[in-house]
């Protein structure tokens, strides 16, 4: 493909995603006022109408069903969004370069070597090196990884290799989405804190506090049933409520600290098991590829993105 086809081939993505991600903006404003709606409509409903407490009690549950509704939808929009930008941003990565414009790419400095052989005679890494004409990856483990397999010069499998780079050239799209999905990934150096935290990890709770937290949760569903229905005294609720509070507030110091790995946790696992969703559902026929995707595509007879899925819920 000369230069001007491949120009001609990224500006037509770029501009493409550039319109997805424009309409996507759209909808998350639509988005944004249709919750601020129902959050007035909730306040409106809990405050400022004479209806007995039992209805605002419902009215507010139900708003709050809806609020959380449009909230998990408002995500899912701001997810699309930010994946349509990672893309149109692959592409403009691209366009520069073309116009040898490296400056979005990492130059890889911090790999040179000042006793290797051969490193800076052929200018492998630094502006306009051979690092930064090829390094596009993601993820900051790969690119340690690329610098690395640079300076070892290992010829082996080179004819394997070529096979795979060939077969992957090819993949354009796939290779699009993974990358963007990649380039997503928040704080990479947090899968090392989780990693060691799970190893170490050590339990902080009763063992019969989940019991407990079901059984409470049915008893003040019950009791918020009940005083709706006239059936028990209006007041029976807010005990449940504030001995709720009581309860947690027991724990509060553990459970903050508790909630900021298992959020660091379940970032981690959210990120990393869409990338093994790439792998798994591309079939390769280069016996390198297949070579390195086999342990991600059976985990004790289940893919590696089904296990890490089930962590991160």
């Amino acid at each position: 493909m000369s230069t001007k086809d491949l120009a001609s081939f990224y500006q037509s993505h770029f501009d493409a995603t550039a319109i997805q991600t424009g309409t996507m903006k759209q909808k998350i404003t639509v988005s944004s006022i249709l919750r601020l709606i129902v959050f007035l409509i909730g306040v409106y409903y809990s405050f400022f109408t004479s209806l007995p407490l039992n209805y605002k009690v419902l009215g507010g549950l139900l708003v709050v069903i809806m609020f959380l509704i449009l909230l998990k939808r408002h995500q899912k929009l701001v997810k699309q969004r930010d994946f349509y930008k990672a893309k149109n941003q692959l592409f403009q990565t691209e366009l520069d370069a073309i116009n040898r414009n490296f400056g979005s790419i990492n130059n890889g400095l911090e790999y040179l070597d000042p006793n290797h052989d051969f490193a800076n005679d052929i200018d492998l890494f630094g502006n306009n090196s051979l690092f930064q004409h090829i390094n596009r990856t993601a993820l900051q483990d790969g690119e340690k990884y690329l610098s690395r397999l640079l300076l070892e010069n290992n010829t082996n499998g080179v004819i394997e290799r070529q096979e795979a780079f060939k077969e992957l050239s090819k993949l354009s799209d796939w290779r699009f989405d993974y990358s963007a999905t990649a380039s997503l990934t928040k704080k990479e150096e947090q899968h090392h804190q989780v990693s060691n935290w799970m190893k170490q990890y050590q339990r902080m709770m009763p063992k019969n506090i989940k019991t407990l937290s079901y059984v409470y949760s049915l008893l003040s569903i019950l009791a918020i049933t009940g005083s709706f229905l006239d059936l028990i005294p209006d007041f029976i609720p807010y005990i449940f409520f504030f001995l709720g509070l009581l309860i947690t507030g027991i724990y509060f110091k553990r459970v903050t600290k508790f909630i900021a790995l298992t959020n660091k946790a379940h970032q981690v696992f959210s990120d990393y098991y869409k990338l093994f969703e790439y792998i798994e559902s591309q079939t390769f026929k280069s016996p390198l590829l297949n070579e390195i995707c086999a342990p991600i595509k059976n985990v004790n007879n289940k893919t590696a993105s089904q296990e890490i899925k089930k962590y991160a819920k």
